[in-house]
């Protein structure tokens, strides 16, 4: 009898200890984030100087929740939900994302409003892939700017006709995924979207090339003395003149006149050893 008795008491003691669980789980899925956030006491206006007002602080938008639920990918590099200083990418993602939720919240059919809140998390991906980066962490930062890729995508599809998040792909191409290709193709499917070029994209494909080129050089490097160095050097050199001559068309823009010195050093070194190659007897055809 004195064991039926453990038998049952153990079983209730289960079945409290699961309910408690059960609740915690409950408890901590509704949770709402706690502290606040900066952001502007109005939501900017357009024109050439639009301004919120002065800097309040809300509390941290509920991402998760209902009509369109949305998550940070990678929380554990996602900026911290507190007051940002303005300025500040983390302080324009948390006052987008704040703005925008109160948005979706009264118009929750707004397909425009849920593509700028993707395109604001496509670009905190790819901000924090570039600092991962930086850090030499490169299997995060690559996992970051893939995520960035989907976000951007998602942007564009929401909202067709867009030409914003095909920057933000450009962008993510060209200096995080070191394709050029693919950041030259996203760039002209913002201009076809209405989207002029300008200085900022003509330095972008010349940062393209210039990546290519330095890319090149580097495995001509791994090949020094082969047959194939040759090849490599060629290719290298060509790339870096497409760079020298897409920085020549905006030479005063931000600071790529010392881009030039660079790309055209580089280039010169790269034709010097072209040029020994061709003096020795290693090729069939000098």
């Amino acid at each position: 009898m004195a064991k039926k008795r453990s038998k049952r008491a153990a079983k209730k003691s289960a079945a409290r200890t699961g309910r408690r669980k059960a609740r915690a789980v409950s408890t901590e899925r509704g949770a709402q984030p706690k502290g606040v956030i900066n952001g502007w006491e109005d939501d900017p206006g357009a024109g050439a100087q639009p301004s919120g007002g002065q800097v309040v602080q809300r509390p941290v938008p509920v991402l998760r929740d209902q009509p369109f639920p949305t998550r940070i990918v990678n929380p554990s590099s996602a900026p911290a939900a507190k007051p940002h200083p303005p300025g500040t990418a983390e302080f324009r993602y948390w006052g987008a994302a704040e703005a925008l939720r109160r948005g979706v919240t009264l118009a929750p059919g707004d397909s425009a409003m849920r593509a700028a809140l993707r395109y604001c998390e496509g670009h905190l991906l790819r901000i924090n892939g570039e600092a991962n980066r930086a850090r030499k962490d490169l299997p995060q930062a690559q996992q970051q700017f893939a995520d960035a890729v989907v976000a951007f995508r998602e942007a564009a599809a929401l909202h067709p006709g867009w030409p914003d998040p095909f920057l933000g792909l450009a962008r993510t191409f060209i200096y995080g995924l070191d394709d050029l290709d693919r950041g030259a193709d996203a760039l002209a499917q913002a201009e076809k979207n209405g989207h002029p070029p300008s200085e900022r994209e003509t330095m972008q494909l010349a940062d393209g090339y210039r990546i290519k080129g330095e890319t090149l050089e580097r495995t001509a490097l791994t090949l020094r003395g082969m047959e194939q160095e040759r090849e490599y050097l060629m290719r290298a050199s060509a790339a870096l003149q497409e760079a020298l001559t897409r920085y020549q068309q905006i030479a005063a823009f931000g600071n790529v006149a010392t881009a030039i010195r660079d790309t055209q050093r580089k280039r010169d070194l790269i034709e010097k050893r072209i040029a020994e190659l061709s003096r020795q007897d290693w090729w069939p055809w000098a």
